[in-house]
């Protein structure tokens, strides 16, 4: 069986003009296979919408933050569950 590591998924520090941000949309589902630098979900602030990257390959494990919620500057957001190399994304069974 593979490592069952699982990957932080933050909000990045924030400029300091800027306090909060809100996610707008989630770009993945749970459960979803996602590769490295794919784009995750979108943080909108009063400034910018800031894209939050996969920082690795795996299966989005758990959404902590949705769509609308109020985040802050390193927030967790979710977490990955990392996938080795010679793991097929597809047909991945999780356990309960």
């Amino acid at each position: 069986m593979g490592n069952d590591a699982l990957i932080e998924i933050r909000t990045p520090t924030f400029a300091e003009s800027i306090s909060e941000g809100t996610v707008a949309v989630w770009h993945k589902a749970l459960g979803e296979t996602v590769k490295r630098d794919d784009v995750l979900l979108d943080i909108e602030t009063e400034k910018v919408v800031i894209e939050i990257f996969a920082p690795a390959d795996g299966i989005v494990a758990e959404i902590l933050k949705a769509e609308g919620d109020v985040v802050e500057s390193e927030d967790l957001l979710g977490r990955l569950r990392e996938v080795e190399a010679d793991e097929p994304g597809e047909g991945v069974t999780q356990s309960a």
